[in-house]
């Protein structure tokens, strides 16, 4: 769940909904669902992993199409307008610039196999991405130990492990 503005922002990922609630009036209306939020400033991004979609929002309620093709899970927005993205399947870590650009910062070679979700700790610009090793099914072979992983966010998309 996020506030944003007087609001609160809840996500059912089963349902693929988003539930915007006023708590001052009770009022309430369903939004396009989704798996991961993150609010930056006066807008809240949203990704749908079923739909691979991530979409923002304003506090005025209009929807704007971020990016498309995109099949990535929980994320995390940088005050600079940077949204991180954990591919999970894709055993990678997305960066979109604010105007929808993408850039693989990290992947496999860096241990992400089955990245899950990511927090951002904006001073000093570090990443943190938990991963359940690529493990798929119960008998996956090519699993790895589950892992945190810390990457430390340069200038220009680039990353030190």
């Amino acid at each position: 769940m996020q506030r944003v503005g007087g609001h609160l922002l809840a996500m059912d990922s089963a349902l693929g909904l988003a539930l915007d609630i006023d708590p001052a009036t009770g009022a309430h209306r369903f939004m396009p669902g989704a798996n991961g939020v993150a609010a930056h400033g006066e807008s809240v991004y949203i990704s749908n992993t079923a739909q691979a979609l991530l979409l923002r929002c304003s506090t005025v309620h209009d929807v704007t199409l971020v990016a498309e093709n995109l099949t990535a899970g929980p994320f995390a927005a940088h005050p600079d307008g940077r949204i991180f993205l954990a591919t999970q399947h894709g055993n990678s870590v997305l960066q979109l610039d604010p105007h929808g650009r993408r850039v693989e910062l990290a992947g496999q070679t860096q241990g992400l196999m089955g990245s899950t979700a990511v927090a951002l700790d904006p001073i000093p610009d570090v990443l943190y991405v938990t991963t359940t090793g690529g493990m798929r099914g119960p008998r996956d072979r090519d699993a790895q130990p589950a892992r945190l992983v810390r990457l430390r966010l340069t200038s220009g998309g680039r990353h030190d492990r």
